[in-house]
């Protein structure tokens, strides 16, 4: 999901936000690369559905954070780039695990 999410948080912070995407380019893709291997790395050592939902709800809080005291956003819509993408990832997630049972 890195390149993916990379792409999809720099999409998303360019639309919902009045953040200069230009400026803050490479700290956003920091957010986003930073924010799978946190996913990534916890989920590996703390499996379960119940530590999976408390990763989750973690790193809505911790992009939120990134994008308001590194990138300069305005808190309400880091809040909502960082739900939608959130949102976003844990539907492509189901959506890639139906499709490879299907197969």
């Amino acid at each position: 999901m890195g390149a993916l999410g990379a792409a999809l948080l720099y999409i998303l912070v360019s639309v919902f936000t009045e953040t200069d995407v230009e400026i803050y380019r490479w700290r956003i893709l920091g957010v986003a690369l930073g924010a799978g291997a946190f996913e990534m790395l916890l989920t590996h050592y703390l499996p379960g559905l119940l530590w999976a939902l408390l990763i989750l709800f973690v790193e809505v809080i911790l992009i939120a954070l990134a994008l308001v005291y590194w990138c300069g956003t305005v808190r309400k819509q880091a809040l909502k780039v960082a739900g939608i993408f959130t949102g976003v990832r844990i539907a492509l997630g189901i959506a890639i695990g139906i499709f490879s049972r299907a197969v």
